[in-house]
């Protein structure tokens, strides 16, 4: 497997995780654990099927794992809180938003519905909201423009453009301010780094560069 898998999962990529997760969905989240302060894994019991393990390894995978890792003696904060808040909700809907590297879960309790928000970009988070998107509580707190924490409204992240869109694409590296056409496919169209050195390959583009305006209709 090439370096950059290591690292993180292109939205493309994603898409097929996501397609993997459905056999869990209309299952019943049993128990958290978090083995350490990065990965989250969810025990999910599917009726007639038995557990299953989906697992969060912060800031750049989801995955079906094949088992739980052990867990250290003294519980984490987050592990708490998630424990306390979607143990016994049933998974009634997993889907990626658009063409971003964020993941939904839909969670309905007894008499609640949440959502459990995995974001796979930049240094990652895992975010719980309510019905109103009002987020309860979430894996790391963010400043600035894009502040995150506990009380404030939850807004999904948007791409400014839509890579399956030619106009999109043109738009993109016309509009660019990275320093060369990997950094755009990677970061402005939202491949990853990953998928964007494969393009470049592929295409035949030289990565450290900007891409030429003749060859933008090879994307």
């Amino acid at each position: 497997m090439a370096d950059h898998f290591k690292t993180q999962l292109s939205a493309f990529e994603l898409g097929y995780v996501v397609k993997d997760l459905q056999k869990v969905v209309g299952g019943k989240i049993s128990r958290v654990y978090m083995p350490d302060e990065k990965t989250v894994t969810l025990q999910v019991h599917v009726t007639g099927l038995g557990k299953h393990f989906v697992t969060a390894f912060l800031p750049g995978f989801l995955y079906m794992a094949e088992g739980k890792r052990t867990s250290p003696d003294q519980i984490l904060g987050f592990c708490t809180f998630l424990r306390k808040h979607i143990e016994n909700t049933r998974i009634v809907k997993i889907e990626q938003k658009g063409f971003e590297r964020v993941v939904v879960f839909d969670l309905e309790g007894r008499d609640s519905k949440r959502q459990l928000i995995v974001e796979l970009f930049a240094k990652g988070n895992m975010i719980l909201v309510d019905e109103k998107m009002t987020i309860i509580g979430l894996w790391r707190n963010t400043k600035g423009g894009d502040e995150l924490r506990g009380g404030v409204t939850y807004n999904y992240p948007a791409l400014k453009y839509d890579i399956s869109d030619l106009k999109d694409v043109t738009k993109a590296f016309q509009e660019t301010k990275k320093d060369n056409v990997e950094m755009t496919l990677a970061v402005d169209l939202g491949l990853g780094g990953g998928l964007a050195q494969e393009v470049c390959s592929e295409l035949g583009f030289d990565s450290s560069k900007k891409l030429p305006a003749d060859q933008i209709l090879k994307v």
